[in-house]
């Protein structure tokens, strides 16, 4: 559950908006509001969203990989073909 968490306070702000709403369809969560934020007990999280959750962060983490990829090869590719040789 730890890795998990950390895999959560690792991705941006606007992703944790869908973690909330696959936690919201399970009705035995309990949310907590304060001004730092919704707090949810970890122990009533089901098998269930747990995986659900899991495979969301494994989507982004693909996603933000593949995005990667790609702003390194348009950049190499400014590089070679957009930049004056002298």
């Amino acid at each position: 559950m730890q890795s998990l968490l950390n895999r959560i306070e690792n991705i941006e702000p606007k992703h944790h908006v869908v973690i909330g709403a696959i936690l919201k369809k399970d009705e035995t969560i309990k949310f907590n509001e304060n001004q730092t934020g919704v707090m949810v007990n970890t122990s009533m999280i089901s098998e269930q969203s747990i995986q659900e959750i899991s495979k969301f962060l494994s989507y982004i983490e693909e996603q933000e990989s593949i995005l990667h990829k790609i702003e390194t090869k348009t950049e190499e590719m400014k590089q070679e073909y957009f930049v004056e040789n002298n």
